[in-house]
């Protein structure tokens, strides 16, 4: 159950950031070696960190489990583009090891990156293990190995609206924090964690993240006195403009801060009240450029009957800037196929604005 692991991985050209983790205990004395893992260096020791810097989250987990997880970040810098790292964590007191592989984004497109995408995981699901079977085939050797980069399009996780049962903050985190640590394969096998551990991950959000059509009001908010009432327990009913989980009451605040742990990339560390993942991600080489669109986190909330905005002007600006680069061909990664305009359900005269056409 202490066990050390490497359960998140993501880089660019020169640098990588680990998730490595530890359910329970203490915070464990460790480093990370990084070993070159192809070409004539192969198998040379590129630089070893020592992780100093364990932060402890209280998780509120199952009896059987611990009540708090142990994690640090190590951002590794000065690598080279386009080549594949074998990462190592060794525990110095235990002997205990955890690997993992990632290659940084090539210098040029002209050195083949390859791109994975999914979306919609479910833990809970009966098709989960499906997963692993399925990138298992796509990773054969004889298809040229794992892809550089998995696109992680929403809905990772399915924490959804909170029941009526979840009347505390500890049974709150509870249930948020056991679909991370199940899907992550903290506490246990998981199909989504196999396809993470050999590439170099990217993430974004959509509303099962939070709750059913986040960042609108649950359903939950909609039936009966006492529903009601628990439901202002839990989150404030949001105002219109761009939100921020934090913002949202206590299911809220605690769903953002379970994502910003687990599905941060280089550009998005810890959650705070003031810190939000950047709108636009990117991953550049000088021929080309994957742009990944954040749809969820950054929308604006509907008014009634004048409809919510995908993206704010300036993210939105920002974009059609990268699309109209002449220069390098551009691969545009997001989970709404909708940037311009679409009609508001069942009413003609009125529109849903998705941002300017």
């Amino acid at each position: 159950m202490r066990t050390v692991k490497i359960v998140g991985l993501s880089a660019d050209r020169t640098r990588a950031r680990a998730l490595v983790t530890r359910l329970g205990g203490d915070r464990p004395g460790a480093r990370l070696v990084v070993i070159q893992d192809e070409g004539p260096d192969d198998g040379a020791i590129v630089t070893t960190v020592p992780l100093e810097a364990w932060h402890r989250t209280p998780t509120r987990s199952r009896p059987a489990r611990a009540d708090h997880l142990n994690w640090t970040k190590p951002l590794i810098d000065g690598l080279q583009p386009g080549t594949r790292y074998r990462l190592r964590v060794i525990v110095d007191t235990t002997g205990e090891v955890a690997e993992a592989v990632v290659t940084t984004a090539p210098a040029t497109a002209c050195n083949r990156f390859r791109l994975a995408a999914g979306s919609c995981f479910d833990v809970n699901g009966q098709h989960a293990p499906v997963l692993a079977t399925a990138y298992r085939e796509l990773v054969k050797p004889n298809r040229n190995g794992p892809p550089t980069y998995n696109i992680w399009l929403g809905d990772q996780v399915y924490v959804d609206a909170p029941w009526l049962e979840t009347t505390t903050t500890a049974k709150m985190r509870r249930i948020i924090f056991d679909r991370y640590l199940r899907t992550w394969g903290i506490t246990e096998r998981s199909s989504f964690q196999q396809a993470m551990r050999h590439s170099s991950n990217w993430f974004l959000p959509d509303d099962h993240e939070f709750w059913n059509g986040y960042p609108n009001p649950s359903w939950l908010t909609l039936f009966g006195h006492t529903a009601r009432r628990f439901a202002k327990q839990l989150w404030r009913l949001p105002k219109p403009g761009p939100p921020h989980p934090a913002a949202q009451g206590k299911w809220g605040s605690t769903a953002g801060e379970a994502y910003a742990l687990f599905a941060s990339t280089l550009g998005f560390d810890r959650f705070d009240e003031s810190q939000s993942p950047p709108a636009l991600q990117t991953i550049e080489t000088d021929q080309a450029v994957v742009v990944m669109v954040d749809q969820r986190w950054h929308r604006t909330i509907r008014r009634f009957g004048q409809g919510a905005g995908f993206m704010r002007r300036n993210d939105l600006d920002e974009l059609l800037a990268l699309l109209n680069d002449e220069e390098r061909l551009v691969c545009l990664a997001l989970s709404k196929p909708i940037i311009g305009h679409l009609p508001h359900r069942g009413v003609t005269q009125k529109k849903v604005e998705y941002g300017p056409e």
